[in-house]
């Protein structure tokens, strides 16, 4: 057994656009504009949305009157496509195999940046290749396949190799799983998964080989949650001072460079970081979540071209790549938050947490369930390791099953003259 991984729907290359996500992780699949003649009656003004009236709510206005190309599609589970290489690629495809779509998709919310998300797969049921078809059958395996753009266009595209799935093993997601970092690559997170950490900006299909598939399928089933591994702990601390700074969210990554120095030296990649608001501010609130997928030092992390972004300037005024090293000696770049009495807390420890994964609330954050709150929140100042691997899945489900990825608010404090908290 094994998968492909193929890019698909409308994009700003081809449509102008992306797709939405919600703040709830649906979101809506819309093909492509139809390029060739077609039979396809229906328009994007015509469409309904799983979330909004229909698909012209969100796509350019000169494609409100225009077919979609709708392939993959959902009703009957059929993708086709008569290109060199995609012909190729679904030409390998047996029975049983996965087939996962996946899609640049948008947040509505202006503050936060696109990313690749999976949204349905099929399992593999049939693959038709027109190319040994005999033209006096061709008929019957349209009809078979009626429901997809290239059985609608008039005449067969020459190469054409359709894959059919198992509607009972097939499936347009009610909500994206998470893929791509904000560079488009695999998030490091998924790598032991899909046995794949390059780019996926391209619609090129990528493979899943046999001994990746199984983890792969329960990624499909389980999301995020599949993440917590049985040494996987979770820290918890008391977010009392939200600026920006610490955590950053600045350039695509959530990072903790500065400030809780103990949390910083103890955890481990794999680990999962939160943030908690003060009472005052409302009891048991969740300000973020990140897992950790990779550790620096203060001198990789400032050398690192993709943090470059999170060194402070006029365009990024909260970032947190602030320490550097000469001849051994901590210096630290001028900055609105950190003044050179911070220098020997923060540099305690000479890591910096990474992640691409992450949910960042700020100024909208949601109440925590009341089953989480002893086991989970961390009262007073210091923090809490919570190592109960059923105890840290079942948090991150819940958040996981209820909110999309990435930044979902701003920093509820702004700029504080007061600095961040130690």
């Amino acid at each position: 057994m094994k998968g492909l991984l193929l890019r698909v729907g409308i994009d700003r290359g081809f449509g102008g656009c992306l797709a939405p996500i919600f703040d709830d992780g649906s979101f809506e699949y819309i093909p492509i504009p139809e390029r060739c003649a077609t039979s396809e009656n229906r328009m994007y003004a015509d469409l309904p949305g799983r979330n909004c009236r229909t698909l012209a709510d969100f796509v350019p206005a000169n494609l409100h009157n225009s077919a979609p190309h709708f392939d993959p599609e959902f009703e009957t589970f059929t993708y086709g496509d008569p290109t060199r290489n995609k012909r190729k690629q679904l030409l390998k495809l047996d029975s049983g195999d996965l087939l996962i779509f996946y899609a640049g998709l948008e947040p509505g919310n202006g503050i936060d940046i696109p990313r690749l998300f999976i949204i349905g797969y099929f399992t593999v049921k049939q693959v038709y290749d027109f190319n040994k078809i005999a033209r006096s059958e061709r008929g019957s395996v349209v009809q078979k396949i009626r429901n997809n753009a290239h059985a609608k266009r008039k005449s067969i595209d020459e190469g054409l190799v359709v894959v059919e799935g198992d509607p009972q093993e097939s499936r347009l997601l009610p909500k994206a799983i998470p893929l791509g970092d904000s560079r488009n690559h695999v998030m490091l997170d998924l790598a032991r998964i899909l046995g794949y950490k390059g780019s996926v900006l391209r619609a090129i299909g990528h493979w899943i080989d046999e001994e990746h598939i199984q983890r792969v399928k329960k990624w499909l089933d389980s999301g995020v949650p599949v993440l917590v591994e049985e040494n996987s702990h979770l820290f918890s601390y008391v977010l009392a001072s939200d600026t920006g700074f610490a955590p950053n969210i600045t350039g695509g990554y959530c990072t903790l460079a500065c400030c809780k120095p103990k949390i910083r030296g103890a955890a481990r990649i794999g680990d999962w970081l939160v943030g908690t608001l003060p009472n005052r501010l409302g009891r048991d609130r969740l300000g973020y979540i990140m897992r950790i997928n990779e550790i620096l030092s203060f001198d990789d992390y400032f050398r690192d071209d993709r943090f470059g972004d999170k060194k402070p300037s006029d365009d990024h005024p909260n970032g947190d790549n602030i320490y550097y090293r000469i001849e051994g000696r901590f210096i630290q770049l001028k900055n609105r938050h950190h003044s050179e009495e911070h220098l020997d807390h923060d540099t305690q420890a000479d890591r910096v947490l990474i992640s691409s994964l992450f949910w960042y609330f700020g100024d909208r954050s949601p109440r925590i369930p009341p089953r989480f709150i002893s086991s989970v929140i961390k009262k007073g100042p210091g923090h809490k390791r919570v190592k109960n691997t059923k105890t840290v899945k079942e948090f991150v489900s819940w958040v996981g099953s209820e909110y999309r990825p990435g930044i979902l608010g701003r920093p509820r404090d702004g700029y504080s003259d007061r600095g961040s908290e130690r």
